[in-house]
C-alpha cells in the first residue's frame, strides 16, 4: 500500500512540474524570475515578450504551422536572447557606459533608423532624402508617441554601440591581415577559356566500342567503379513526452489501482 501512495503522490509531483514550468506561457508560471544571470533576474515576461516575438516572426515566414521542434528552437532563441541582453547590461554597468541626450538627439537627426531609411516618403528619385526626414521630425503634428518610441530604440542600440566599440579597439590587426582582407573584397581576374564537353560534340553513333573492350577497361580499372557501402533507412519519429491527457489517466489508473490495493488489504469484521 505505502508503495502505491508514493507511486501515487510521484505523479500527481510531476503533473504540478511539468505543468507548472512551462515557461513559454501554456503552463502555471505568469510572472516573477525563471532564472537568474550572475544574481540578475529573468523575468518570465520578458521571455515571453521575446519567445511571442520570434514565434511571430517564424509563422509569418512560412504558410505550415510551427512545428514542434521549432517551437524548441524558439524557446531557446528566446532564452539566449534574453540572457545575452542581461550580460550586456551587467557589463554596461561595470565599464560606467551611459548615453546623453545630446548623444541621443544627434544620432536621431543623423542616423536615421532603417524603417525610415527604406521608406518610399523620406527619399528623393529613389535616394535617402536626410533634408526630408530632418523636417519631418522637426513637424509639429508628428506623432509624439513615435517619437518616444525611436528615443527608446535609439537609448536600448546606442550603449550596446559603444561596449561593441570598446570591446572592438583592443583588437590588433596585421599590414599583412588587412591586404589580405582587401585583396579578397577587391581584386578581380580576366579569364579566357573554351569549354568541350565530348558528349556533346560527339554523337554516340560516332564512336564504336565493342563489349570485350568494355569489359576489359571495367576490369582494369575496378577503382572507378567502387561504390560505398550504402543503405536504405526509413525513421518515424514519435514524440515520447506525455500529454496533459496520458498524465490524467495514468493518475487514473494509479487511483483505481490504489484504491482496489487498500480495499483488498481491509481485513473483514
Amino acid at each position: 500500500k505505502w508503495i502505491m501512495l508514493i507511486t501515487a503522490t510521484a505523479f500527481v509531483g510531476l503533473m504540478v512540474f511539468q505543468w507548472g514550468m512551462d515557461i513559454t506561457g501554456q503552463g502555471g508560471i505568469q510572472n516573477g524570475a525563471i532564472g537568474s544571470v550572475n544574481g540578475t533576474s529573468i523575468l518570465y515576461n520578458d521571455f515571453n515578450q521575446t519567445y511571442r516575438r520570434l514565434f511571430d516572426q517564424v509563422q509569418n515566414s512560412q504558410e505550415d504551422p510551427v512545428t514542434t521542434q521549432q517551437i524548441k528552437d524558439i524557446e531557446d532563441a528566446a532564452w539566449d536572447e534574453v540572457v545575452d541582453l542581461v550580460l550586456i547590461s551587467q557589463e554596461l554597468t561595470r565599464r560606467g557606459i551611459v548615453v546623453t541626450d545630446d548623444e541621443i538627439l544627434l544620432a536621431v537627426r543623423f542616423r536615421p533608423l532603417p524603417e525610415f531609411l527604406s521608406n518610399p516618403s523620406f527619399q528623393t528619385d529613389g535616394v535617402f532624402d536626410i533634408q526630408k526626414y530632418q523636417t519631418y521630425l522637426s513637424s509639429p503634428t508628428i506623432d509624439q508617441m513615435l517619437l518616444l518610441q525611436i528615443e527608446s530604440a535609439y537609448r536600448r542600440a546606442l550603449p550596446t554601440e559603444k561596449l561593441l566599440r570598446q570591446v572592438s579597439s583592443d583588437i590588433y590587426l596585421t599590414e599583412a591581415a588587412l591586404w589580405d582582407e582587401f585583396r579578397d573584397r577587391n581584386e578581380e581576374i580576366s579569364v579566357r577559356y573554351m569549354a568541350f564537353n565530348p558528349i556533346q560534340r560527339i554523337p554516340d553513333s560516332e564512336v564504336n566500342v565493342s563489349s570485350a573492350e568494355i569489359r576489359d577497361y571495367y576490369n582494369n580499372n575496378p577503382e572507378e567503379f567502387a561504390v560505398p557501402a550504402q543503405a536504405t533507412e526509413r525513421t518515424v519519429l514519435m514524440d515520447k513526452t506525455p500529454t496533459p491527457t496520458d498524465t490524467l489517466s495514468m493518475a487514473t489508473l494509479l487511483k483505481t489501482l490504489l484504491i482496489d490495493r487498500i480495499y483488498w488489504e481491509v481485513p473483514e469484521s
